[in-house]
């Protein structure tokens, strides 16, 4: 009989080790999956070409940084002009302006267009792709107004920071987003910021761009900024083919838009879209579909080129 029992005793103690076995395997497991989905980032896909872009997700990498849009710091030190980069339109045999509205679409672009409207103006807005893919009724509502439309890269990339291939990614990601919506074909890209280098500068060019800045910056981004500062900061500065920089979402711009198009005009000028401004040259260069990141960059920074 204690034999048996004996037995009984070590059948009944080997199913308790082989369940406890399972079940702490099973509880590693379970923490090992979990710490995976925590701690290690996502991979990330590969980058693809134009019109595929929007269907994919983007996982950025670390050395991703957004620019700061309410400091506008174009680079010091480079001949902007000489580069390509339109800053202003200084020999314009009219007295005529361009205005700009960067950062959209945004809940108050309703109410940019209506004053726009009612004044009879038309503008360049220069549009962020995920803003667009947030809010596309938005964007197609300035399209449809007959308002000219800008390429301002998809989530805001501070373009001098990034990898060649990484902000060649984000411009023709947010051109995908911007065009499918407002069946616009953009041919003026702003980089966010102002933050531009010169392989970017050349990147952007065999994109096929116009690289627009600016020279009158009201500072509307400041947030102590007042509608009366912002027009008295342009008035002072005008001066036939001006290029002024605004941003939408920002209420004392709101509120200044309709005296300001109001001055501006009793000075005589005209105001128009950038490409009116510049004569409505023509979209050249690489055709942005048919072109990958990886190869606009390596034809514009070759290994061990220049």
């Amino acid at each position: 009989m204690s034999a048996s029992k004996s037995g009984k005793h070590l059948y009944v103690l080997f199913l308790v080790c082989l369940t406890l076995l399972v079940l702490t395997g099973a509880g590693y497991a379970w923490y090992r999956q979990a710490s995976v989905a925590v701690d290690e980032p996502a991979p990330k896909n590969q980058e693809p070409t134009g019109a595929s872009v929007v269907s994919r997700a983007y996982v950025p990498n670390p050395a991703h940084v957004e620019a700061e849009s309410e400091k506008p710091n174009p680079p010091v030190g480079l001949p902007l002009e000489k580069l390509g980069v339109i800053c202003n339109v200084p020999r314009d045999p009219e007295k005529r302006v361009a205005l700009t509205f960067d950062d959209g679409p945004s809940k108050m672009t309703p109410e940019y267009l209506k004053i726009l409207q009612e004044k009879g103006v038309h503008a360049t807005f220069f549009l962020i792709g995920s803003n667009v893919q947030r809010q596309p009724g938005l964007a197609a509502m300035i399209a449809d107004d007959g308002d000219e439309i800008g390429n301002h890269t998809y989530s805001h990339l501070n373009l001098a920071k990034a990898s060649l291939t990484e902000a060649v990614y984000d411009i023709l990601r947010g051109q995908d987003c911007i065009e499918q919506v407002t069946h616009q074909k953009l041919s003026l890209m702003r980089p966010p910021g102002g933050e531009l280098n010169v392989p970017v500068i050349r990147a952007i060019q065999k994109l096929g761009y116009q690289i627009v800045f600016w020279n009158i910056d009201p500072q509307d981004w400041r947030e102590n900024a007042t509608s009366r500062q912002i027009i008295s900061n342009i008035m002072t500065n005008l001066h036939p083919g001006s290029i002024i920089l605004l941003h939408e979402g920002k209420p004392p711009t709101l509120e200044a838009l309709p005296e300001m198009i109001d001055d501006i005009r009793k000075q005589g000028y005209e105001i128009d879209t950038v490409s009116g401004l510049l004569g409505a040259p023509p979209r050249a260069g690489a055709d942005a579909a048919a072109s990958t990141p990886e190869k606009v960059a390596l034809e514009t920074h070759p290994p061990g080129g220049a």
